[in-house]
């Protein structure tokens, strides 16, 4: 099983699912990005953010990261 929690600028693998994307965030921004087929990152969309939120979000299978700047935590937990 993936981790839940993403670090910043770190890849990993992302099976297609429903997806519980959950950010913590004091002060800083949060942002996923996904890529297929390598053709480079772009941002999930609703899931560019400055405040602590939980937004459920579909993802195909992928490679995933996040983008974070000052305390920004963020977890990705699939859906149940």
């Amino acid at each position: 099983m993936a981790r839940p929690e993403l670090l910043t600028g770190v890849e990993r693998a992302n099976a297609k699912g429903d997806y519980n994307n959950k950010v913590v965030i004091g002060t800083g921004t949060a942002v996923l990005q996904y890529q297929v087929n390598n053709e480079g990152f772009n941002d999930v969309p609703n899931t560019s953010v400055s405040a602590s939120t939980g937004v459920d979000i579909a993802l195909p299978s992928c490679r995933i990261k996040a983008v974070l700047t000052g305390d920004a935590q963020v977890w990705l937990v699939k859906s149940k």
